[in-house]
């Protein structure tokens, strides 16, 4: 699994794949590869809404994140809903996207700015985000 040489790699768990993620858990420990996560769903083919639940997930574990999604079109609904999660669509590829985070949006979204004299800080570091 290339990517995760380059960055954690989260992965909705589906018998497609299956073997992928095997793969990369065994090849991970000898090729030093970052963590690649099995993310269970409940309906495998609702794959925009897995991925808006990943980016749940996400928040969680990575601050100031942008995201590369295989497996789903960048459709006007897939825009739609990034934008309102706090993401902009840049570019396509073959099989997917790349979503940047929009500075300040994400964080206000999930709560982790607080406004602090006439700024916003981000609750968890006390830094201020980049614009």
């Amino acid at each position: 699994m290339p990517m995760a040489k380059l960055r954690p790699v989260w992965i909705v768990n589906t018998e497609q794949n299956q073997v992928q993620i095997d793969h990369s858990w065994l090849a991970g420990k000898g090729e030093n590869l970052y963590e690649v996560s099995r993310i269970p769903v409940e309906n495998p083919d609702d794959r925009e809404g897995n991925l808006l639940m990943i980016l749940g997930s996400l928040d969680d574990h990575h601050l100031g994140y942008n995201v590369i999604v295989h497996g789903l079109e960048a459709s006007d609904s897939v825009k739609e809903s990034m934008e309102r999660e706090g993401f902009r669509i840049t570019e396509t590829t073959a099989d997917g996207f790349l979503a940047l985070r929009v500075p300040g949006d994400r964080e206000r979204l999930i709560g982790k700015l607080v406004r602090q004299k006439n700024s916003w800080v981000d609750s968890g570091s006390g830094n201020l985000p980049s614009e």
